[in-house]
């Protein structure tokens, strides 16, 4: 099973959603399912990370720590395997759209137990692309022909000025988390 969750920092910006269990054959699973997390996209974070972890799921657990039961199955633990994260916007501002294939890093020993996902890990996908764990995502695209940007820090600048309940700690707060 995969976990999904939307995160700034180590903030959860939403409840994190969970696919339903696949059998793998031949090494791959395919999910083929869609994940909506409760968020509007007005609402994320320029620096927001989809941070994404990979579960077997047992009748035992690898570790004490890392016991997490499966819903109304006790019988059932999810050990985590790998975990990666993608940034949410690109490089140019504009939130992603279609697919890409991440390259998941294996959870080490001393990972086993830590909470996943894995926000504060790497948005740099594993390098060694014959080993890792590779899940292919698709973004939705919001209409057709037009791109979600995040708005420049000149615009998020004169738009808390004109608001007359931003103080200077907000303009402050904005111009110093917006700052790329």
């Amino acid at each position: 099973m995969v976990e999904a969750g939307l995160y700034h920092g180590s903030r959860a910006l939403c409840e994190t959603k969970v696919t339903q269990e696949v059998t793998i054959s031949d090494g791959k699973g395919v999910w083929d399912e869609n994940l909506t997390l409760p968020i509007a996209v007005c609402n994320i974070p320029r620096n927001a990370r989809l941070c994404l972890a990979i579960y077997e799921v047992s009748q035992s657990a690898k570790a004490t720590k890392a016991r997490a039961s499966i819903g109304s199955r006790p019988e059932l633990y999810k050990n985590p395997l790998a975990w990666v994260n993608t940034a949410v916007f690109d490089y140019r501002n504009q939130l992603k759209t279609g697919a890409m294939s991440l390259y998941a890093w294996k959870i080490s020993e001393d990972q086993i137990g830590e909470a996943m996902p894995n926000p504060l890990g790497t948005l740099v996908s594993n390098p060694d692309h014959e080993q890792a764990v590779t899940l292919t995502i698709i973004f939705s695209r919001f209409g057709s022909t037009c791109s979600i940007m995040f708005p420049s820090k000149d615009k998020i600048i004169s738009e808390a000025k004109e608001n007359p309940q931003c103080d200077e700690v907000s303009l402050y707060f904005l111009f110093n988390c917006c700052d790329t």
